[in-house]
Formats: structure tokens, C-alpha cells, sequence
């Protein structure tokens, strides 16, 4: 066990850190996870307008809440591209000192010249989920850009004396030029290809291609396996798996899209997945929450009291580092086998047509897994199936946990026998 916690501290560690370090990936995650609140709202909006009780839908269509929530629901998801090029922009321009404000501004002008042009009006179907690549670009690259421009001096000096509002908007003459008139270019030049236009060609060439392999399960369980190998270590795996955030947004966009259009989603493996390697936090910590109420130590009852609440709404750190899991050679067993065999079980119980393929609903991962899973078009099915993924990760914890209880138990035997 030390020679495998040695390795992954050799390899997996510093990884992390390097890939934490790395501004560009910080700012695309911070960027995407900023579209969540608004994507949530209109998953809701969307989930009432397209209500699938019919009685209650006709009701609701002669009411105010149908139009708002059509209108929530729409406009949430059709300009997520355009929201996260503004937010990763605002990440991007906070971390390499560069002026937020004109970045923010050149990113909505720059994707919104890059979506091309349909008989005269600007085109309006890459402003979503599909533009979504192009967006991560536009929000690294102007940012780099226009802080290069002001190092090397290429801006409009004022004299002294002139107010700090006035010279920042003189400052960013230059830069804007620059972005405005390439992004002008790079449509003029994609407008003569087969795609028509930036947003599509991205989209065929690397983003729908990226987003097939990165939402699949194999690269999901990946995913597990290197955010639970590093957590297992002391280092926070949000830096990994957040490098599979955009696309499995995305693949949740695309079905909500289609459910919305009334058509049948299908992409298997999306946002929600993110719930059943979670079901009590990440590494399935409430089947270990049911373990421990049988607890024979009191260093374990004492954390499960502390531990229980917070695990209904997905909380981890008071079992990682209380139990502890964490450098906790007998857990890490567990704690690899139940979310992968978790996320095994849906795609499975997805393919045989017992769960169907999520609507694309994204709501909070702090909201208990039976809820979410059902907000995500998952029904009845998805709620037995929490609960007996529930059943089989206290079965998979159990045998572990009773060897780490009863040692417990016996160091608290031995302390007490030495203080009398």
C-alpha cells in the first residue's frame, strides 16, 4: 500500500497541481460551473412548460407560467455558449491582470460575429450548447490577447491629469480593433467553407467528436478513478474532474435541447452522472453512513453524528477526513468500487430500458441524489435505482468498514485499559 500511495503521489499529485496551476483550464471550469445557476433555473423552466401531465400542461398554457417558463427555459439554454464566453472571459482576465470589463464586452461581440450571418441576420443556433468550444477559445484568447497589446504598448497613451474612466476607454480602442477585426475575418474566411461558419466547423470537428468520447463511460470511470486516487491522498480532485465538466454539459445541453424540440434525448452519459458517483458525496459515502450506525468505536459514532445530515446532501469531507478515508489503506477499496460500479449499474440499467436517458435537467449537487435524479427526467426508476445503489455501496463499504471499526474499537480498548 505505501508503494501504491508513494506512485501516487509520483504521478497523479503533481498532475493535479500542475493542471490546477494552469490558467487557461482553471478559467474554462470556473467559467462553465458560472452557467450552472442559470442553466438550473431554466432546466426548471423548461421542466414546467414541457410538464408531462397533459391535463396539468393544458391548464398551465392558460396561465402566465407557461410563457415565463418557456421563456426561462429557452433562452437559458440557448445562450449558454454565449454566458460561459463572458464568464470564462471574466476568469480568464482576473487571473492574468487584464482589464474584465473590455474582455467581457469583446467576448459577446467576438462570438456573436463568429455565429455567422443567414440572410442578413446574425445566426442565433451556436449561441448554445453547440457554441459552447468556440466560447472556451474566445474566453482564453481575448483576455491573452489584449493584455499582450497593452504590455508591448499598443494602446492610445493619454496625458496625466486625464480621468482613469476616460483612459481605460481610449486604453481599449486598440485591442478592440484588433479582436473585433480579426473575428470579422475568421467569419469572412469560414463563411466560404462547407460548414458556413466557425460555430459549426468547431462543432463537427472537435467538439462533438471530443464530447463522444469524453461522455462515454470508460472515460467517466477514468474520471472516478483519478478524482478518488488523488482525494485518497489529501488533494482536492476538483482540478481533475472538472476536465470533464464542459463536455458532460454539453452531452446534458444536447438532450435538453432535443427534449425541448420535442424529439428523444440521447446522450447516455451526461451531467447527472456526477449524481451517482456522489450519492453522499463523491466516493458514495451514504452506503458508509448506513455502515457506521452500527458502529462499535466511539471515534466512528462520534463522526457519524457529526456526518449524517451533511452525506443526505452530498457533503463528503466530514467522513474523508473524519473516519478517516483519506491515507486510509483499508477504504480505498471501497471507495473506487462503488461509484464506478454505481455509474455501471445506470448505464447498464439504461441500456436494457429499465432507466431512460436523462432530459438534460441540471440542478445542484447538493440537492439528495432521489431528487435529482428525478428533476432529470430519470422518474420512478431513477429513485429505486438511488436506492439501491444505496444498498449495494453499503454492502461493497460494510466488510471494510468492519475492520477499520473493530481496530478502532480495540486502540480505544487499549488506551482506556492504559489510563486505568
Amino acid at each position: 500500500m505505501e508503494k501504491i500511495i508513494e506512485l501516487i503521489n509520483k504521478t497523479l499529485v503533481p498532475i493535479t497541481i500542475k493542471i490546477k496551476n494552469i490558467k487557461w483550464l482553471t478559467a474554462i471550469g470556473d467559467g462553465v460551473m458560472a452557467t450552472f445557476p442559470i442553466l438550473m433555473i431554466g432546466s426548471f423552466g423548461t421542466l414546467i412548460a414541457y410538464f408531462p401531465n397533459e391535463e396539468v400542461l393544458a391548464w398551465l398554457q392558460t396561465t402566465p407560467i407557461y410563457h415565463i417558463s418557456l421563456t426561462l427555459g429557452t433562452l437559458s439554454n440557448g445562450l449558454m455558449g454565449l454566458i460561459a464566453a463572458v464568464a470564462i472571459a471574466y476568469s480568464m482576465s482576473k487571473q492574468i491582470d487584464s482589464d474584465e470589463f473590455t474582455n467581457c464586452i469583446l467576448a459577446v461581440m467576438s462570438f456573436i460575429i463568429l455565429q455567422g450571418f443567414t440572410a442578413g441576420s446574425i445566426a442565433t443556433s451556436g449561441m448554445g450548447a453547440q457554441g459552447l468550444f468556440v466560447a472556451m477559445i474566445i474566453g482564453v484568447l481575448i483576455p491573452m490577447l489584449s493584455k499582450w497589446l497593452i504590455d508591448k504598448g499598443f494602446y492610445l497613451k493619454m496625458p496625466s491629469g486625464v480621468p482613469p474612466m476616460i483612459e481605460r476607454t481610449f486604453a481599449a480602442l486598440v485591442p478592440t480593433l484588433v479582436v473585433l477585426l480579426l473575428s470579422g475575418i475568421v467569419e469572412w474566411a469560414f463563411s466560404l467553407t462547407e460548414w458556413g461558419n466557425v460555430i459549426t466547423a468547431f462543432y463537427t470537428l472537435i467538439q462533438r467528436p471530443f464530447t463522444s468520447v469524453a461522455a462515454t463511460l470508460p472515460s467517466f470511470i477514468l474520471c472516478i478513478v483519478c478524482g478518488v486516487l488523488v482525494n485518497f491522498v489529501g488533494v482536492h480532485s476538483t482540478a481533475l474532474t472538472n476536465l470533464w465538466l464542459p463536455f458532460l454539459t454539453a452531452a446534458a445541453a444536447e438532450n435538453l435541447a432535443a427534449v425541448t424540440a420535442g424529439a428523444q434525448p440521447t446522450n447516455m452519459v451526461t451531467e447527472i452522472y456526477r449524481a451517482y458517483y456522489a450519492v453522499g458525496g463523491f466516493g458514495c459515502f451514504f452506503g458508509l453512513q448506513i455502515c457506521m450506525l452500527f458502529a462499535k468505536s466511539e471515534r466512528v459514532k462520534a463522526v457519524s453524528r457529526v456526518s449524517f445530515i451533511p452525506a443526505i446532501f452530498n457533503i463528503n469531507e466530514p467522513v474523508l477526513y473524519g473516519f478517516p478515508i483519506m491515507m486510509n489503506p483499508i477504504m480505498l477499496i471501497p471507495f473506487l468500487l462503488a461509484p464506478i460500479l454505481n455509474c455501471v449499474l445506470a448505464y447498464v440499467t439504461t441500456l436494457i430500458g429499465f432507466l431512460p436517458i436523462s432530459n438534460g435537467v441540471i440542478s445542484s449537487w447538493a440537492l439528495p441524489t432521489p431528487i435529482r435524479v428525478y428533476l432529470a427526467g430519470l422518474g420512478w426508476q431513477g429513485v429505486v435505482l438511488t436506492f439501491v445503489m444505496i444498498a449495494m455501496d453499503t454492502a461493497i463499504y460494510y466488510p471494510f468498514f468492519k475492520i477499520a471499526d473493530r481496530r478502532y474499537a480495540e486502540e480505544e480498548n487499549r488506551s482506556e485499559a492504559e489510563a486505568a
